[in-house]
């Protein structure tokens, strides 16, 4: 089972709700991809499977721009005496 860190909530067509992290967008993708290696020259087919092919791309894109933000907004720095604060101007 997938950490916290990796697990993206999505809404299914349906209305159910399920967890996907970054591996369920690698297989998505390559379902896309053999979908449009078997489309031969079924143009509709061929839209389809692209269609999931950048949409697996994208969220897997968002999910992991989500992750770095949140690491990197625990690292927040410790103020240095004297230093503006960022609200009012005021010296510390």
């Amino acid at each position: 089972m997938l950490d916290n860190a990796a697990q993206r909530r999505v809404r299914q067509p349906l209305g159910k709700e399920t967890t996907m992290g970054m591996n369920d967008y690698v297989q998505q993708a390559r379902k896309a991809i053999e979908t449009l290696n078997n489309a031969g020259t079924d143009e509709t087919q061929q839209q389809e499977a692209l269609n999931q092919l950048i949409d697996a791309g994208f969220n897997a894109l968002t999910l992991w721009a989500r992750r770095f933000d949140r690491e990197n907004s625990r690292e927040t720095p410790t103020p240095q005496p004297g230093a503006l604060t960022q609200n009012h101007g005021e010296r510390r």
